[in-house]
């Protein structure tokens, strides 16, 4: 099986997770409020990095698996598998921290009122690819207020950051006035999403 398909059958995992959208703080426990949430899409910049139901032809275009003429040929020709382009995947983490480094120029917020770090990476390489990327533009909040779940629930995907802020509040002595920065990048078709919040 190819890299690109042995990669994600290893690294997702099952997950769902929910928060409760509310207009004031849960009156029996902590709760967090959303400071601010930008979200930004680099569509535009990259080829789509995770398929199913296509193959890449030579020239690198997407052939559907209807156009094999069959499922066994489609099969065959690995139009049938989920596959993610590893190469593309590590071109993203770039990008995806430029966005992050814009944030921080224009004031967003600072480095030194990150209390916890809770972001989302599929696997220990990626984040191990990020933190030389901010280390060396001088960015990186420290790696001991990083959270992460990924070792013991694996890659939840989208899901991951409701599953990850659950488990922040039950394993972590949380704060009143803490800050949670909070980062989900999405490779399927480069999105990156950062979420300040507070805890109240």
């Amino acid at each position: 099986m190819p890299l690109e398909a042995d990669f994600l059958r290893f690294t997702l995992s099952d997950g769902a997770g929910a928060a409760i959208l509310e207009n004031k703080p849960n009156s029996r426990q902590l709760s967090f409020k959303i400071l601010w949430i930008d979200l930004r899409s680099y569509a535009d910049r990259f080829d789509t990095c995770m398929t199913a139901g296509a193959s890449r032809a030579a020239d690198g275009t997407a052939v559907p698996w209807g156009n094999y003429g069959g499922p066994h040929a489609a099969a065959e020709n690995g139009a049938l598998m989920l596959t993610q382009d590893f190469t593309l995947l590590q071109e993203m983490i770039p990008v995806w921290v430029s966005h992050y480094l814009d944030l921080l120029q224009r004031g967003r917020f600072r480095l030194e009122d990150v209390d916890i770090l809770c972001s989302h990476y599929s696997s220990h390489s990626l984040r191990e690819d990020a933190v030389a990327v901010l280390r060396a533009a001088g960015a990186l909040v420290p790696e001991e207020k990083w959270f992460s779940n990924l070792y013991t629930r694996g890659n939840t995907g989208t899901a991951s950051i409701f599953i990850m802020l659950e488990e922040l509040c039950r394993e972590k002595q949380l704060a009143r006035g803490q800050k949670i920065l909070c980062h989900v990048p999405e490779s399927g078709r480069c999105l990156n999403g950062l979420m300040m919040l507070g805890v109240v």
